[in-house]
């Protein structure tokens, strides 16, 4: 989980497969885990999930992007005592 907000820190969204590379690559996952983990992190409000499409070569690509949301942005600035939903 900490590797995936990491790698979303400095970012406005990402491809959850590119995702899924980025963080397999620093730390052995599978594919569903990886998938049950960002439907984990969405339901506690860490990161958003957005189905969203777009167009190459006469062709429709689906894809799933991953953002963190403002709430997992400001984590640091939450009080003490203060938790996310986990």
């Amino acid at each position: 989980m900490e590797s995936i907000l990491d790698s979303l820190h400095n970012s406005e969204g990402v491809a959850a497969g590119r995702l899924f590379t980025q963080v397999a690559s620093a730390k052995p996952i599978e594919r569903r885990q990886f998938e049950d983990l960002l439907g984990a992190m969405g339901r506690a409000g860490l990161v958003s999930l957005t189905e969203t499409s777009f167009e190459k070569d006469g062709k429709t690509i689906e894809f799933r992007r991953v953002a963190l949301t403002h709430e997992s942005r400001n984590l640091d600035a939450l009080p003490d005592g203060v938790t996310v939903p986990m």
